[in-house]
């Protein structure tokens, strides 16, 4: 049985009674505020007066990634507090209105006026807008301590990945906003600005302000020239995919970084449009090239393969290129590593390489990549390739050919490099949905003996932190968990899983199947999962532990009594039936238990 530190119980139990639990007087190092700051990220809003207490008084934090989540001015503030900065990520800002700035503090306003009607969720739209224009100077000056502001080396300040969907990018910052961070944050060397429209004047500002700059993400922002980009002597890693340049005139000063290692063309699939972005083929037709490139990214671009062979030719320096998504087949380049997406053992070795990279953009779209891929494994596998007229075989049945041969090592890969993604970036809401229905169909397609116990124990821990995380945020449904839940059910019912288990886990994850029931509705006929589970660990409800003790069992009675008694309606077709019968047991147990 696997024994937990004394470290995660304790964490664990901060962590899962934040809201009950008395002010900690010693502060948390690094590691556990961290890990315990992503846990409660994206913070919902308004946050909980205790999670404001433990963010400004208890945590000491190196990395807060608030990605997601409606910043509001409390959340801004509680950050004042922290001295040891070193990697930052906003989320949106539409409801910071102490921020918000006339439309007048933007000189190119009418070249990017909104038309679109506020609350429209764009899909492949092509047209950049500005709908807010944020003092983006003035919140980080009063988010970011003195102290921070001298050790903050990397600055996230694009949308979070959001898939076709095109959320956050109409929100943008003043003009002069380059000059006043650079000259705040001295020591930055990485700075994402996707998706965000940068005028000339704040793209000269950013060669100017920012000169240790090592790492610099422009894609899609609207730049039509990289003149004095060369100022940037230390750059190492730039991303300028969308991009269109008028000429190849415009794009000379990128071949004086004498330095730069990595060069990403890779677009943003949230603008469809704006895929065909000209920058590779400027680079081409320059005939130049850069000394020291050791990687390219090409990926969700119209490029053939011709194109990729010229580039590779000229670089003898290349060590990996990416055509992830650009309908590039498999192909091989001698000396040159190449990450793609055609089939399931491809994208895993493209979502690990993404992973490093901690490219969110790219990690986004390769695991709906994963979940296509797998949706498609599942529909090969139930087809029926047999005929329906029978037939007699006068000699010897010859033995049954499989139609799918199933690549088990590629999809334990997978469970592993799925677990890394989600162990980095739970708090991203398409991460999570599409992760885990990429795990409810791996585990669905094959053996579980195929997984390792490990891989299982953890899928089960980022499935137990999802319900956490989805109830905390949405407390009157239950209908973001219903995959997690079947993916706990399976999980659960491999007898391997429960005694690799510590007590004090099965009894979390039984109390979180309680939490969820007291979620429920009368129209919620997915609670079967939740249910079972429950029943398969009921020999560790203990109504007087700690793990229980923030349940409210007379609303619980309650609730499973409507459950008990409930009928199915008209169309029963998909009726659970075991819901009540389940729901009965379930309420013998806590009523007993409440008696003694």
């Amino acid at each position: 049985m696997a024994v937990p530190s004394l470290s995660s119980l304790a964490y664990n139990k901060v962590n899962s009674s934040i809201d009950i639990l008395p002010l900690s007087s010693f502060p948390l190092g690094p590691v556990l505020s961290n890990k315990f700051f992503k846990s409660h990220c994206p913070i919902q809003s308004p946050p909980s007066k205790n999670l404001v207490e433990y963010i400004s008084k208890v945590l000491t934090l190196t990395h807060a990634n608030l990605m997601g989540t409606e910043m509001t001015q409390q959340i801004v503030s509680m950050f004042n507090s922290q001295r040891y900065l070193l990697s930052l990520s906003l989320g949106y800002f539409k409801n910071l209105e102490e921020y918000h700035m006339d439309f007048d503090s933007r000189a190119d306003y009418k070249k990017y006026k909104v038309k679109s009607k506020p609350g429209d969720e764009k899909k492949a739209s092509h047209r950049k807008e500005i709908r807010y224009v944020i003092d983006i100077a003035a919140l980080l000056n009063c988010m970011i301590s003195q102290e921070s502001r001298q050790t903050l080396t990397h600055l996230n300040l694009s949308p979070e990945p959001s898939g076709p969907a095109d959320h956050g990018s109409d929100e943008q910052f003043a003009d002069g906003w380059a000059q006043q961070v650079g000259e705040m944050l001295p020591a930055l060397t990485s700075l994402v600005i996707r998706q965000r429209i940068l005028s000339p004047n704040e793209f000269q500002s950013i060669t100017e302000f920012f000169p240790k700059l090592q790492k610099l993400d422009l894609t899609n922002t609207c730049l039509e020239s990289l003149s004095g980009i060369s100022n940037l002597k230390d750059l190492k890693t730039l991303h300028i995919g969308c991009l269109k340049f008028a000429s190849v005139k415009e794009f000379k000063d990128l071949f004086e970084l004498t330095e730069l290692r990595n060069l990403s063309f890779e677009a943003t699939w949230t603008c469809l449009c704006c895929r065909f972005g000209n920058g590779i083929q400027m680079y081409l037709k320059s005939g130049r090239t850069l000394p020291k490139l050791e990687t390219v990214d090409f990926s969700m671009n119209k490029i053939d393969e011709k194109a990729v062979r010229r580039f590779i030719a000229a670089h003898p320096t290349l060590k990996s290129v990416s055509i992830c998504k650009t309908g590039i087949e498999k192909v091989a380049f001698p000396g040159v590593e190449v990450f793609n997406s055609n089939g399931l053992g491809e994208l895993v070795k493209s979502l690990r390489y993404y992973t490093n990279l901690e490219n969110l953009n790219m990690m986004d779209a390769i695991v709906e990549g994963i979940h296509e891929e797998l949706k498609k494994i599942e529909r090969r596998q139930n087809f029926n390739p047999m005929p329906s007229i029978s037939v007699i075989y006068l000699g010897r049945r010859p033995e049954p050919v499989e139609r799918v041969v199933p690549d088990y090592p590629a999809r334990r890969n997978c469970l592993i490099a799925l677990n890394a993604v989600v162990e980095k970036f739970n708090f991203l809401r398409r991460i999570m949905e599409n992760s885990s229905g990429a795990c409810q169909l791996l585990l669905s397609l094959t053996p579980t003996k195929n997984f390792p116990v490990a891989d299982r124990m953890m899928l089960v821990d980022h499935m137990v932190n999802y319900v956490i995380w989805f109830l905390r945020r949405h407390p009157a449904s239950i209908s973001g968990v219903k995959v997690p839940w079947k993916i706990l059910l399976w999980l659960t019912h491999c007898s391997t899983i429960i005694p690799t288990m510590d007590p004090h886990g099965i009894a979390n994850v039984a109390a979180l199947a309680l939490q969820t029931i007291l979620r429920t509705t009368t129209e919620d006929s997915h609670i079967q999962e939740v249910l079972e589970v429950f029943c398969l660990l009921r020999f560790h409800y203990n109504s007087k532990s700690d793990a229980f003790s923030v349940i409210d069992f007379p609303k619980l009675v309650e609730k499973l009594e409507v459950l008990a008694e409930l009928m199915p309606p008209e169309d029963f077709d998909d009726w659970p039936w075991m819901v009540q019968g389940q729901a009965t047991e379930i309420l013998y147990l806590v009523k007993n238990s409440l008696s003694k």
